[in-house]
């Protein structure tokens, strides 16, 4: 009997980081495990915005592949805008998943779900009430497929090898199928047993399976190529693992900041210098261009009608800045900056729309609410240059496809001689009533990109580049220049490609060095931020802008509602010394200051609050101690950021 799917309505953050599309997750007290299905969009995005995310989706995708990574070929090109809905969530189809039920209590196991009587389920076997559950175990392989344990399981045929047989759960001496029993007790979930109670034969010694979307392709290209049968079942090979643990579905997002704002005039000695490190045709690019004067119009409006000075006149210095002719580049004349990693120049274009169009209220060595000055000597010992409160960070958050079996691009099966590449699917196209409840028809059958944007509240940390520039002088790392600002430039050259999500950050010398101490000093911003703001650790991010030596910290709350702003404004100094704490102490210690110097017991934060899931992390990095990325015996010492801006 198949279950009729529901809609279900729940917060935007949740339909972006928890209930998306072909993931199974629990219902309720885990009585039950759905299915999500096609989301429910709020409304969709303009081309212009949906153009922005698109690119950089686009992007990601390129960086997969090249890393040995496949995108599924359902995955429209994203240069077909015409085939996407970019949109904000609001609600997702959901559908009981088809599984077997077992009992709890005598281990009972029925391939379906027996009849219902009345309201209750009532196991067959000891007649028991409410002691049926799902099987939450699932079939997972990398091209992103997944089987449910069920009445069947798909296996290779012996009679006809290259397809898939789907071999029915079912004692095979017994007429009737026999009494079904499932050992649950093993170590491995591979090795679960499956017996019959009455014959006591076992009909299922192990649950292996194959991948029935994937086996007949790479059936033939094995005969094409001559690969051994053993390459053929690892490469064919479905992992068992629970339907909600990571390897069985891991989303893929994207969190960039909007480049295309309206200019805020607020001049910044940085901006020259960083037009110089970006390529020759963006030099001097008015940022905020695609802005239109009618949106600017309309925003000077809306602070009018609230009341708010400071909008109305950032709006109109923006249609100053927009209606006023261009100056020539003046950067070309002096230092040119050196040859940059990609990511390095998309950082360096981030910094730029930072300075030139958020709007950012210096905070340093200014008087508090309570009287009190922040001391000089406060920021000198944390190596600080400067603070900002940042009033509205562009932070434009987007869940575009899964995979499952690994979160990279290839994956390892034990045994095997080389990786496999693991698959990005998109998300399934919006159907008929989602199309209708957007008002456009040609929403239908487009591929679904869920997106939030916001204006957040944060505190910006910029640390001081001289202190800097000295502590990686201590480091071994040397930087030539004239000025402060060669060095930096000629320091970003330096940093090594890297993966994009940090995995191999420890092998690279000058990057471990820069990212580790500025992603240091960002989380114990977090964690600072959290305790003294009282933010719970999930409604806070970072943004890092490394050729500014920066990090924001700040609210992912949609709505700005000011507890920020409150320790900007009357608890900066309890903030700073936090940072200091977070530093300093770990539940761990000594032996996580003398290991990794970073666990869950100190500066790690959830993977939704962190640009780059914890990697590359260490508090020797501030305070001093092993180097984490030599091997356990080596005992080598890292000279800390803070031993050097306050020695002694």
């Amino acid at each position: 009997m198949t279950t009729p799917p529901v809609d279900m309505v729940r917060s935007v953050s949740q339909l972006l980081y928890t209930y998306l599309p072909d993931k199974t997750v629990n219902w309720e007290d885990g009585a039950g495990i759905v299915r999500l299905g096609a989301p429910r969009l709020d409304s969709a995005w303009p081309l212009s915005r949906a153009r922005f995310v698109l690119t950089e989706v686009s992007a990601y995708l390129d960086r997969w592949r090249q890393r040995g990574g496949e995108v599924d070929r359902r995955f429209p090109p994203t240069s077909s805008v015409d085939r996407f809905t970019v949109g904000t969530p609001r609600g997702i189809v959901s559908a009981l998943l088809d599984t077997a039920v077992f009992c709890r209590v005598c281990h009972g196991f029925f391939p379906k779900k027996p009849r219902p009587h009345g309201n209750q389920l009532i196991c067959p076997s000891c007649k028991r009430p409410q002691t049926l559950r799902q099987v939450g175990f699932i079939f997972v392989h990398g091209c992103g497929e997944s089987v449910p344990i069920g009445d069947a399981i798909p296996i290779e045929s012996k009679n006809h090898p290259g397809t898939i047989f789907w071999a029915k759960t079912r004692c095979p001496t017994c007429p009737d199928g026999g009494v079904l029993r499932i050992d649950d007790r093993a170590d491995r979930l591979s090795a679960l047993k499956i017996s019959c109670e009455r014959c006591k034969s076992i009909v299922v010694d192990r649950l292996l399976a194959r991948c029935p979307r994937c086996f007949p392709r790479i059936f033939k290209e094995a005969q094409a190529s001559g690969q051994s049968g053993g390459q053929l079942a690892f490469r064919s090979a479905m992992r068992i693992t629970r339907h909600s643990a990571n390897n069985a579905y891991y989303p893929h997002t994207i969190n960039i900041l909007r480049l295309d704002r309206p200019l805020v005039v607020q001049g910044s000695p940085e901006q020259r210098w960083l037009d110089s490190l970006l390529p020759q045709d963006e030099r001097t690019s008015r940022v905020g261009s695609a802005q239109t004067i009618s949106e600017l119009v309309e925003r000077l409006r809306e602070g009018e009608r609230a009341g708010d000075q400071a909008a109305v006149a950032a709006a109109h210095l923006a249609i100053a800045a927009a209606v006023a002719p261009q100056a020539p580049s003046t950067t070309s004349q002096g230092y040119q900056g050196p040859a940059l990693c990609p990511d390095v120049v998309q950082s360096v274009r981030e910094c730029v729309a930072l300075l030139s169009t958020v709007r950012r209220h210096p905070v340093t060595n200014v008087a508090t609410g309570f009287g009190n000055a922040i001391p000089l000597e406060t920021t000198r010992r944390l190596g600080l240059g400067r603070i900002d409160v940042v009033a509205d960070l562009p932070v434009v958050s987007a869940v575009f496809g899964y995979s499952r079996r690994s979160a990279d691009p290839t994956y390892k099966e034990e045994n095997a001689a080389g990786d496999f590449a693991t698959s990005i699917r998109p998300f399934p196209v919006l159907d008929q009533d989602a199309a209708r409840s957007l008002g456009s028809a040609l929403g239908e059958n487009t591929v679904p990109i869920l997106a939030r944007e916001a204006l957040h509240e944060g505190i910006a940390l910029f640390l001081d580049p001289a202190a800097v520039i000295k502590w990686l002088q201590v480091q071994g790392v040397t930087l030539v220049g004239d000025s402060s600002e060669e060095q930096l430039a000629t320091l970003l050259g330096l940093l090594e490609p890297v993966d994009r999500l940090y995995d191999n950050i420890w092998e690279l010398p000058v990057r471990r060095l820069v990212w580790g101490l500025l992603h240091s000093v960002s989380h114990c911003a977090l964690k600072a931020l959290s305790r003294v703001a009282g933010i719970e650790a999930t409604g806070l991010a970072e943004y890092l802008f490394v050729p500014l030596l920066g990090t924001v910290v700040y609210s992912t709350a949609t709505m700005q509602l000011g507890g920020v702003h409150t320790v900007a404004n009357h608890r900066l100094s309890e903030f700073l010394d936090t940072i200091r704490e977070e530093a300093e102490r770990c539940l761990y210690d000594p032996d996580c200051l003398h290991r990794e110097s970073a666990c869950h017991g100190c500066i790690h934060v959830p993977e939704i609050a962190c640009r780059a899931f914890n990697h590359g992390l260490a508090r020797s990095f501030l305070v001093g101690g092993r180097s984490p990325w030599v091997p356990a015996a080596d005992q080598t010492r890292t000279v800390g950021f803070w031993e050097v801006t306050a020695p002694g």
